[in-house]
């Protein structure tokens, strides 16, 4: 026979259940609206069905957020390391002269640059992609943030976060070099961790 244990109060819920209540991502939940604590004591104290569903339905949203907030600060932290470790081992490979810029316009693309997607160019390509990836966030700041994007950093986005694909496919997708898919994505980070530190 199992015997479910009873709680008065949802203090005491809370301290029998310490360990779970002090993860982060729970934590964070529960401070970003009082409301939250208020469905947890009806479902745990009053065993309240639907106020159990809609906790539940609220903490799945609250957890896919995370996880694409938690994707997009990872990838942009490390996408600073590999940058680097590639320009180096770009810089090794060609002599300097090949890292000025080819025009003086506002192209930023180098002769580096050139040379490598020259080696790496396609040829047919298809360029249909179909953008969905606003219909998997759900939350409004974050939508915002998306929203605010280029077109074309919302196509790079969607490729790297939904499709998997790596920058040299993008790239080839795109019909440009490696190297402008990556600042696009960069570029696309920074504003999406700007707006999203503007709205804490």
């Amino acid at each position: 026979m199992i015997i479910i244990k009873k709680y008065s109060n949802l203090e005491d819920y809370m301290n029998q259940n310490r360990d779970f209540f002090s993860q982060p991502i729970v934590k964070g939940f529960f401070q970003q609206d009082s409301s939250h604590e208020e469905l947890l004591e009806k479902a745990i104290i009053l065993k309240d069905e639907n106020s159990k569903r809609k906790l539940d339905s609220l903490f799945l949203k609250h957890f896919s957020l995370y996880r694409l907030v938690k994707y997009i600060a990872t990838l942009s932290h490390f996408y600073s390391i590999d940058f680097d470790k590639r320009l180096r081992q770009e810089k090794i490979r060609f002599p300097v002269i090949l890292d000025r810029p080819i025009d003086d316009l506002e192209n930023e693309s180098t002769l580096v640059d050139l040379l490598i997607y020259e080696q790496q160019k396609p040829y047919d390509i298809d360029m249909e992609v179909e953008i969905d990836v606003m219909e998997v966030i759900e939350n409004d700041e974050l939508f915002f943030a998306f929203n605010n994007l280029t077109e074309k950093e919302r196509q790079v986005l969607h490729l790297i976060i939904i499709e998997n694909k790596k920058q040299v496919d993008i790239a080839r997708l795109f019909d440009e070099s490696p190297q402008n898919v990556a600042k696009t994505k960069k570029r696309a980070l920074k504003k999406i961790q700007r707006q999203l530190k503007n709205n804490s």
